[in-house]
């Protein structure tokens, strides 16, 4: 019961990379699978989405909107590129507040 509730509350902070984000939900997806209460594919992934920040929005809505549906692979592919493309557009301060830039042209 508590590894089912840490799955569906873990949220990716600022201190977690994308990398790290997803071998945590990993790692608890693989122990539930090993008490007989496996999470389906398609629910990892909610979960997955459903723990990221505002700055991952744009992937999670056009994620869950679309008709045929990411395997986890692509999924994973597609936030760590995200993950990457939002470090080249913002800093982290030490504590914890995003600077983003905003171009306009």
């Amino acid at each position: 019961m508590q590894y089912k509730l840490h799955i569906q509350t873990l949220k990716k902070k600022w201190t977690f990379t994308m990398r790290e984000y997803l071998i945590k939900m990993k790692h608890l997806t693989d122990v539930l699978a090993s008490v007989s209460s496996s999470v389906p594919k398609e629910d990892h992934i909610l979960y997955v989405l459903f723990g990221l920040g505002n700055e991952y929005e744009p992937v999670v809505v056009s994620t869950i909107s679309r008709v045929e549906p990411y395997t986890l692979k692509d999924v994973r592919a597609v936030l760590q590129s995200c993950e990457n493309r939002l470090g080249r557009c913002s800093l982290i301060n030490t504590n914890g507040t995003t600077l983003t830039i905003n171009l306009s042209f």
